[in-house]
């Protein structure tokens, strides 16, 4: 009997777990992640925009960031990375 108590106990507190993350998840500030890319031999400039809810990697030649999808985006360049981070 106990050992059932336990086991719905714990099962319980890993909903109430999940829960709480998907709440904090929720109210988390979004962020627009701009990438200014420069192309070798021309010289020209690309720009990709991502909608971001959180940045796990953010150094001068290094920038890893979870997407709006839940996808990992991770972006490195030997020269360095031209970014800029609006929080929305």
């Amino acid at each position: 009997m106990c050992l059932f108590v336990r086991g719905n106990v714990i099962m319980i507190k890993r909903a109430l777990i999940r829960w709480w993350n998907a709440i904090k998840y929720w109210f988390a500030p979004e962020y627009q992640v701009t990438v200014f890319r420069t192309q070798d031999l021309t010289g020209n400039v690309f720009k990709d925009e991502y909608i971001s809810k959180k940045i796990l990697i953010q150094k001068e030649k290094h920038l890893k960031f979870r997407d709006k999808e839940k996808r990992i985006v991770e972006i490195r360049s030997a020269k360095g990375l031209d970014y800029r981070i609006v929080e929305l």
